[in-house]
C-alpha cells in the first residue's frame, strides 16, 4: 500500500487498502485491537488522504471524509486501549483532513490539541510537522499573524530536532508570511 501510495499507482493501492482492511477487521475480531491494526488502519487513512487531491469533487470530500473517519477511529481506539503514540499521530492526520476540508476553525483547534498532546507524549517531530501544518492552514485561513507565530515555532522546534530540511521549509514559510504582512 505504502509503495503503490507513493508511485502513485492508484490502482494497485486501492487493492491493497481494500485487503489491507478486510485484514485488520479479521484480526481485530481475533485478537483484538493491536497497534499493528491501528497503524494498518492509519496507512489506509494516509492512502484515501494522499489519493483525494486526484479526485474531482464531490470525489474528493469523500476521500478526505473516508480519511477523516479512519484517523477519528485511531485516535479514539488508541485513547481507549493506551496506545497513545497512535492516537496522537491519528489527532495530527485528523487536523490535516479538517483544513483540506476547509473547516478552519475545527482545524485550528484540532492543530493546537494535537501539538499539545505530541508535547506530552515527548512525540517532538509529529509536533513541529503539526506546527508547520498550522501554519499553512492559517495562511489559507487568512490569519497571517498567527500564521507567523505558528511557522517561527514550527521553525524553533526544526532546530531543536536538527532537521535541517525542515528548517528551511519553515523558515521560507515565515519569510513568505512576513512578506505578505509588510506588502498585503
Amino acid at each position: 500500500l505504502f509503495v503503490d501510495t507513493c508511485t502513485k499507482n492508484w490502482s494497485g493501492a486501492s487493492e491493497w487498502a481494500r485487503r489491507l482492511t478486510d485484514k485488520c477487521t479479521q484480526l481485530e475480531q481475533t485478537v483484538g485491537v493491536t497497534e499493528m491494526t491501528l497503524s494498518a488502519l492509519g496507512n489506509i487513512a494516509t492512502f484515501h488522504l494522499n489519493v483525494a487531491d486526484q479526485f474531482p469533487e464531490p470525489l474528493q470530500t469523500e476521500r478526505l471524509e473516508k480519511a477523516g473517519t479512519l484517523y477519528k477511529r485511531i485516535a479514539e481506539t488508541g485513547r481507549q486501549n493506551n496506545m497513545q503514540r497512535m492516537a496522537v499521530i491519528a489527532e495530527s492526520q485528523l487536523s490535516r483532513v479538517l483544513h483540506y476540508l476547509g473547516r478552519y476553525d475545527e482545524a485550528d483547534k484540532a492543530f493546537d490539541d494535537a501539538i499539545r498532546n505530541a508535547d506530552s507524549q515527548g512525540l517532538a517531530k509529529v509536533a513541529a510537522d503539526s506546527r508547520f501544518n498550522h501554519a499553512v492552514m492559517l495562511v489559507e485561513a487568512g490569519r497571517l499573524e498567527r500564521a507567523a507565530i505558528a511557522a517561527a515555532d514550527a521553525a524553533n522546534r526544526y532546530y531543536a530536532l536538527g532537521d535541517r530540511a525542515s528548517i528551511n521549509d519553515a523558515e521560507s514559510l515565515h519569510t513568505d508570511i512576513q512578506n505578505r504582512l509588510r506588502n498585503p
